[in-house]
């Protein structure tokens, strides 16, 4: 079990998660999980997604429409190109909103959907979502959620059998 804030529990994930579930990515805010460079990276993503392939794992990632602006600012514009590449090659697994709309509306509609031949959805993010928990209370944020941090290049996850190393 994984221990929350305030002494709550929640269950931790076998290797079996990535079979049993699908995942929706909060892309604007994992590009940000290296607090080390302050800056966006489309490779903390790129990373994430390609570990998750490796396993057979169904996946998307949402981003907000100023994802590309935000890498570019960064000083990525190789990664703000292959940001805009993804999102149009692989539109099924790379999903940008609508300008004025916010990704975490869409994640959240999409990990809470039922539908009988789909699998439970897992949120990597570490947003808390707080402004949605009147909407989607009875989902379950917290318990469909997966928090991450990038340190010294290393993706790693707190409910999830999952260490991701960087490539440069």
């Amino acid at each position: 079990m994984y221990k929350k804030s305030k002494g709550e529990t929640i269950a931790e994930f076998g290797s079996e998660v990535f079979k049993t579930h699908r995942f929706c990515l909060d892309g604007t805010n994992i590009c940000f999980w290296d607090r080390s460079k302050h800056k966006a990276s489309f490779a903390n993503v790129l990373a994430i997604c390609l570990a998750l392939s490796a396993h057979g794992a169904a996946y998307v990632a949402y981003f907000d429409a100023s994802t590309r602006f935000r890498l570019r600012e960064s000083g990525g514009l190789g990664e703000a190109e292959l940001y805009a590449h993804l999102l149009r090659k692989r539109p099924d697994r790379f999903k940008e909103v609508p300008a004025g709309a916010q990704a975490d509306a869409y994640i959240l509609s999409d990990a809470s959907r039922k539908e009988e031949d789909e699998r439970p959805c897992l949120i990597i993010s570490n947003d808390k979502y707080r402004d949605y928990e009147a909407k989607y209370g009875a989902f379950g944020i917290a318990e469909h959620s997966i928090h991450g941090k990038v340190e010294n290049g290393t993706v790693t996850f707190d409910r999830m059998p999952l260490v991701v190393t960087k490539r440069n």
